[in-house]
């Protein structure tokens, strides 16, 4: 997912790493565009994005360019940890954005006093 470590000590993001990311988080918002959103449901998004052609391609890229895959060895795995980083990702977003609608409730709250 990183290429190599720049001249500034800073890791270089695989174009790959970036089309999943991107294409992670606008499905994320799309999903959660609505302010009154009350449930996300994590795994049918993880599914939903596993399955997306353009995704599996650039995952595909990514472990073709990761020196330590095996593809032989490691072929059935590749979609559950597909899958899983979906997942860890929707979390971390779910949390970050239950934050984001906290600040907003307070501050409406503070309006309103």
């Amino acid at each position: 997912m990183i290429s190599v470590l720049s001249s500034d000590r800073s890791w270089i993001v695989t174009e790959s790493a970036k089309i999943l990311f991107l294409i992670t988080e606008e499905k994320f918002r799309v999903e959660t565009k609505n302010d009154t959103v009350q449930k996300i449901n994590i795994f049918s998004l993880a599914l939903a994005l596993a399955k997306d052609i353009n995704v599996q391609t650039s995952f595909k890229d990514i472990l073709e360019n990761c020196p330590a895959y095996d593809e032989g060895e490691h072929s059935e795995e590749a979609p559950n940890i597909l899958e899983k980083h979906f997942i860890m990702h929707m979390r971390i977003r779910c949390f970050s954005l239950t934050k984001d609608l906290v600040v907003k409730v307070e501050a409406i709250k503070e309006l309103v006093k």
